[in-house]
C-alpha cells in the first residue's frame, strides 16, 4: 500500500500541503499519488468533530494505484 499525509488545523482545513509517504518512481504510482494529493485539496476544509482535534490532526491515508479508476 502506499500512503498520503497531511496535517489539519482545528477548523478542518489543511496545514500544509499533503505529501507521499516513501514515493515510488513508477509511473502509474506517480499518477495515482498526484490523483490523491488533487482529492484531498478539493475535499478540504473537512467536517470533523473539534473536540477530537487530537485525534484527527495527523491524517495518514492508504491507497493501492491500481484500484484507483
Amino acid at each position: 500500500m502506499d500512503a498520503l499525509r497531511w496535517y489539519l488545523k482545528p477548523d478542518g482545513s489543511l496545514d500544509g500541503e499533503p505529501t507521499v509517504v516513501e514515493p515510488q518512481s513508477a509511473p502509474e504510482f506517480r499518477v495515482a499519488a498526484l490523483a490523491a494529493i488533487q482529492v484531498v485539496k478539493i475535499c478540504a476544509p473537512f467536517a470533523l468533530p473539534p473536540e477530537q482535534y487530537a485525534a484527527w490532526k495527523t491524517v495518514t491515508w492508504e491507497f493501492d494505484p491500481h484500484e484507483m479508476k
